[in-house]
């Protein structure tokens, strides 16, 4: 292999001899070996350093493993304590402070709210609350949020989750006069879904710029998922309390009027027959007992023709006493 060409010249005629040229022939041998070495070891040299690179490169890359797994774990962790702690209670107030408090401490968080739409108004009612210094009642905050109007309208609008880094740079932001809160920097807000209905808005503040991540934003969302589930099933747990508790009153009601229409047929003198609309008995007072010689379990379901069959003759003697 050819590496290059020593060349010597001279100006004077028949300068060299061969002795000259077999010197030449041995310096160019050794330069061509010294060449061969360095370029050899100059590749040497590149392939460590690419060596080391790839190693470099493949270390970073199972230390991103390593902590989206470890991200991964602590996610499924947070989602598995949120759903345990959830469906321990249908308490509606119960369900969402315990889930704020949960959120809060996976994502490190010091404000934050979970507002629910009212649908008579179609504004947001706040619910539970992050950082407020005085509690909220038991039927929550009214807000002047609605679809459209503010940060979490917006997003009850969209039905999207949304990342913003600065709130002083985002045009659905609104501050509020009467709370600055110079702390409220950065934010994440997620719609919860149950299906196609949107329930309400969970909105997170943390006071430096850009804090919230991709990864934030997978878990408080994965977690809303799991809230509007737990207002859905406490809503429902509501509805069907408040309706058995209606037919209850219906039913003792119910009961308290048949006792009283009873008591009253009892106490007349006259004998009388309730009947059904297919003229079957359901209730016959003491005077018809009386009068027919029948008990009243024996004729109750009957129908009334074959009452009167067999007790024609009793109901002879009954006229007969009235006329003579």
């Amino acid at each position: 292999r050819v590496l290059g060409v020593f060349e010597v010249q001279s100006d004077a005629p028949a300068a060299f001899s061969e002795n000259d040229l077999l010197v030449l022939r041995s310096l160019a041998g050794q330069t061509a070996v010294a060449i061969a070495n360095a370029q050899l070891f100059e590749r040497v040299n590149r392939m460590g350093q690419e060596l080391e690179q790839r190693v470099q490169e493949r270390t970073e890359a199972l230390a991103r493993t390593l902590e989206d797994l470890t991200l991964e774990r602590d996610r499924v962790e947070t989602l598995y304590r949120i759903t345990r702690e959830l469906s321990a209670s249908l308490d509606l107030d119960r369900v969402l402070n315990e889930a704020l408090g949960l959120i809060n401490r996976a994502v490190g968080v010091a404000h934050g709210s979970i507002m629910l739409l009212d649908p008579g108004t179609g504004n947001l009612v706040c619910r539970a609350m992050l950082g407020r210094s005085r509690g909220l009642q038991r039927d929550g905050m009214m807000t002047r949020y609605r679809r459209g109007v503010g940060l979490a309208g917006w997003v009850l609008e969209t039905h999207e989750p949304v990342i913003v880094p600065d709130l002083r740079e985002d045009p659905h932001w609104i501050p509020s006069e009467k709370e600055p809160y110079p702390e409220r920097r950065s934010a994440i807000a997620v719609p919860l879904t149950a299906g196609d209905d949107v329930l309400g808005v969970l909105i997170l503040f943390h006071p430096e710029v850009g804090y919230f991540t991709p990864d934030h934003l997978r878990l408080v969302s994965a977690a809303a998922t799991q809230v509007a589930t737990a207002i859905n099933n406490a809503q429902l747990y509501r509805l069907i309390t408040d309706q058995a508790e209606r037919v209850g009153i219906m039913l003792r009601t119910q009961r308290a009027e048949a006792a009283k229409h009873q008591a009253i047929v009892e106490g007349i003198a006259d004998g009388v027959l309730v009947l059904d609309p297919d003229y079957h008995v359901v209730l016959m007072n003491p005077a018809a007992s009386r009068i027919l010689g029948l008990s009243a379990s024996a004729v109750e379901g009957q129908h009334v023709r074959e009452i009167l069959g067999r007790a024609g003759s009793a109901i002879d003697r009954a006229l007969a006493q009235q006329l003579y």
